[in-house]
């Protein structure tokens, strides 16, 4: 299950989406005068399910979450095929929604018997991108998703290809995901934000202070090789990330099609919640300014279904 996965399926459950602005669609661009759905279901993966994807074509914008060899039996003689079947289903029964497919850059799995990532982990290894602190082991942000940070800056080393992890994992979610299933018109990027942790970012054998300038400049650079390689690769994909932060700074002002708000009511660490309605409208409206069209912007809140005034305040 990815880092987010039981947070994301709570809000599916339990949340109320819009994504607001401008929708593309199979028609051509439209200009949305309400509120749109957007769904991020990316923790149940029972996407073969006819009733569950009659519910998901109810949305608008729909990210989904399959991994590697996602096959149940019998349902189709691929991984590939498999996933295009479910994409496809989905479209017939709305053919304006937007389907998207989950993906991270700054993170991984280091679990041998996690036959999904398992390229991943060995090309990790192999070219010694994960990020590491000063005594020389991995660093964790949250621990409960049991993932790792990766060196996504370009003070890592390149491969044999002259690569380095944002466009290797480019290349391999285009070629698992999105190669071969044209239906997909989404990637969502998690963790579009600055780093989490102090680590040996530039590797002179100190910790760096995630906040130094110079570390939040490459940090971000490596969001933006990605997605530069993910639009050589893919050029009428949508990027959407998922962002904590407004998308203002230079390098990522601009970049990308639309961006996911999570949680930014309901929760304690949510932005309504300790900021108040005003810095919250305000990161959406700057998320608006600072991403590009058809600027699709989720807005997400977290909460109890039976709590009916909270649900109408959202």
């Amino acid at each position: 299950m990815d880092r987010r996965a039981l947070k994301s399926l709570l809000i599916c459950a339990l949340g109320l989406f819009g994504a607001c602005g401008h929708v593309a669609s199979g028609a051509g661009e439209t200009t949305a005068t309400f509120p749109r759905l957007m769904g991020m279901n990316i923790g149940a993966k029972n996407y073969e399910d006819a009733d569950y994807q009659k519910d998901l074509a109810r949305m608008d914008v729909v990210i989904l979450g399959f991994y590697r060899g996602w096959r149940p039996d019998g349902y189709a003689p691929t991984a590939t095929l498999a996933m295009r079947k479910v994409v496809k289903a989905i479209k017939a029964l709305n053919p304006k929604i937007l389907i998207g497919q989950y993906t991270i850059l700054s993170v991984a799995y280091d679990d041998p018997n996690n036959a999904a990532d398992q390229d991943k982990r060995d090309k990790l290894y192999a070219s010694k991108w994960w990020l590491l602190n000063t005594a020389g082991r991995k660093v964790q942000w949250m621990p409960q998703y049991r993932t790792w940070e990766v060196n996504l800056t370009t003070w890592s080393h390149a491969d044999a290809k002259g690569e380095r992890w944002p466009q290797w994992l480019a290349e391999r979610e285009h070629a698992v995901f999105f190669r071969d299933i044209p239906e997909f018109d989404i990637v969502y990027l998690d963790d579009v934000g600055p780093p989490h942790v102090t680590a040996d970012w530039n590797l002179d054998g100190k910790n760096d202070d995630r906040r130094d300038p110079g570390i939040l400049s490459a940090h971000y650079a490596g969001h933006l090789a990605e997605w530069n390689r993910l639009r050589e690769l893919a050029p009428k994909l949508l990027l959407v990330g998922n962002t904590d932060n407004d998308l203002a700074n230079p390098q990522w002002r601009g970049q990308l099609d639309g961006g996911f708000l999570e949680a930014q009511m309901g929760w304690d660490w949510s932005l309504e919640t300790w900021a108040g309605w005003g810095k919250m409208m305000e990161r959406y409206s700057a998320v608006l300014k600072n991403t590009r069209p058809p600027k699709i912007v989720g807005f997400n809140i977290q909460g109890s279904p039976t709590d009916y005034r909270f649900f109408r305040y959202g």
